[in-house]
């Protein structure tokens, strides 16, 4: 599916805003699915790398579903702060 003047094999921009629109009650089911589960060890590993620790005030740019943001809350604890955008 192409509009004219698009390169063959892209999306423009409401394409690609149509069909998160649809997956989006099932993303973080299928990111589960998708990866055995391993995508919450991602996560985990990147709060990790990000050095983040209790009472840290985080910005989560472009949070999707915000499941990172809930893994970095949880390294903030109650002292800290995250931010999603």
């Amino acid at each position: 599916m192409t509009t004219e003047g698009a390169a063959s094999g892209t999306l423009e921009e409401p394409q690609v805003e149509a069909m998160f629109d649809r997956i989006a009650g099932v993303y973080d089911l299928m990111n589960s699915l998708m990866t055995a589960g391993l995508h919450h060890r991602w996560r985990q590993r990147a709060v990790d790398l990000a050095a983040v620790k209790p009472g840290d005030s985080v910005l989560d740019v472009a949070t999707g579903t915000g499941d990172l943001a809930v893994e970095l809350s949880r390294r903030v604890g109650v002292d800290g702060e995250v931010i999603g955008s």
